[in-house]
C-alpha cells in the first residue's frame, strides 16, 4: 500500500519539477515567455520586390518600366 503512494507522490514530485524546468527555460532574457506566438514578418508589396529585383540586376530598367505600369493599374 505505501509502496503505491509513494510511487505516486514521486509522480507527482516529479511532474511538478518537469513543469518548473521547462517554464524556466521557456523564459527568455527579456522576462517574456518564448511560447507566445512571434508576430509574422512584414510581407513586401509587388512594387518593393521589384525594385529590389532592379536593385539587385535580376531585370533591366526596360523590364522594370513594363512590369511597374502594370502592377499600377
Amino acid at each position: 500500500m505505501f509502496m503505491g503512494f509513494g510511487l505516486l507522490v514521486l509522480f507527482v514530485l516529479g511532474g511538478l519539477l518537469f513543469v518548473l524546468l521547462g517554464e524556466g527555460r521557456a523564459l527568455r532574457s527579456d522576462g517574456k515567455s518564448a511560447l507566445t506566438f512571434q508576430k509574422k514578418e512584414k510581407r513586401s508589396t509587388a512594387s518593393e520586390i521589384l525594385d529590389e529585383r532592379l536593385a539587385r540586376g535580376e531585370i533591366s530598367e526596360e523590364e522594370y518600366d513594363k512590369i511597374r505600369t502594370r502592377i499600377q493599374e
